[in-house]
């Protein structure tokens, strides 16, 4: 399957790392700009600089806790701010807690 995204704005929450990096790394390669969200900002800077050497896209790097309300207004809000819109979202943040069903 090839995928174009030519000239799309997209907006990757968990975008540092693993599979969200995965994915803000493809968007890239198929021609969209995309903004990385995460907390560490050290982190987002190396994804940052190894999507942009391998794409030539532009990735903007987004500080930000999105586990609150106001983490997602602000990762949003700098992606507009950043790229004037946002085409596509990727909600690919979470974390998981193991522990029985009952707990």
């Amino acid at each position: 399957m090839e995928l174009k995204m030519t000239n799309r704005k997209a907006l990757i929450t968990g975008g540092s790392m693993g599979l969200g990096r995965a994915i803000a790394r493809a968007f890239a390669g198929a021609g969209a700009d995309v903004a990385i969200v995460a907390r560490r900002a050290e982190v987002l800077e190396q994804a940052k600089a190894e999507i942009e050497a391998a794409t030539g896209r532009t990735v903007l790097p987004v500080a930000a806790d999105v586990s609150t309300a106001s983490g997602c207004e602000a990762a949003f809000a700098a992606a507009v701010d950043g790229f004037g819109r946002v085409d596509v979202l990727v909600n690919n943040a979470g974390s998981s807690a193991r522990a029985p069903f009952t707990e």
